[in-house]
């Protein structure tokens, strides 16, 4: 009887530090394994599709997309972020290309937002030279859009900044280019490319 119990107290120590063992390696485990990184934090490539506002867009190849709106924040439950915007994709410093989507609140018309832009750009401090280089109507996919191009120097450089812009359904839709004068052709290129790519897909609202 003393044997049996003995062989019964052996038996559930070694069960209970089996399962001990068991709990510390998985607690380890999720010690070591890291949070998946928010949305502001990752890279992008390929196509780019934004629901929300309904478009999409494709990233050149050789390039990378990375996010167009506030930074999120990381808790225990995960990440909490403000509504995808676009996404930024950077050229060599400091040129960059910008797909933006937001709601169109001032009820302005494609013109008064081309206006607005110029005025900004033209007041801000340090900018000399400012011209319009061009300004036009096109088409961003099915939409009617506006295109224009001007040129600044500011901190010993001159610099290209070129906007489309359309308005659908209280969307405001924008692809920027924003390059060193030197290096226009070769970024609006790669802006062309992404111009092209630019479609209106269904959007969840």
């Amino acid at each position: 009887m003393h044997h049996k119990r003995l062989i019964a107290i052996f038996s559930a120590l070694l069960i209970f530090s089996c399962l001990t063992s068991n709990v510390k390696a998985q607690a380890k485990s999720k010690e070591k394994k890291s949070p998946e990184p928010c949305p502001d934090e990752k890279v992008y490539t390929g196509k780019y599709r934004n629901r929300r506002f309904g478009f999409s867009i494709v990233i050149p190849a050789g390039l990378k997309g990375h996010w167009n709106s506030l930074r999120c924040s990381q808790t225990d439950e995960g990440c909490i972020c403000f509504p995808d915007h676009g996404r930024i994709i950077r050229l060599e410093e400091p040129a960059h290309i910008e797909a933006y989507t937001g709601y169109e609140t001032l009820g302005w018309s494609l013109r008064e937002h081309e206006e607005n832009d110029i005025a900004y750009l033209k007041k801000m401090q340090g900018v000399k030279n400012f011209k319009v280089l061009s300004s036009k109507w096109i088409r961003l996919h099915r939409l009617k859009a506006r295109r224009y191009v001007f040129g600044f120097f500011e901190k010993d450089r001159n610099f290209i900044k070129e906007n489309i812009i359309a308005i659908h359904k209280g969307v405001q839709y924008e692809l920027t280019l924003f390059t060193p004068a030197e290096r226009y052709q070769k970024n609006r290129r790669r802006f062309e490319k992404v111009r092209r790519s630019w479609k209106l897909i269904p959007s969840m609202e």
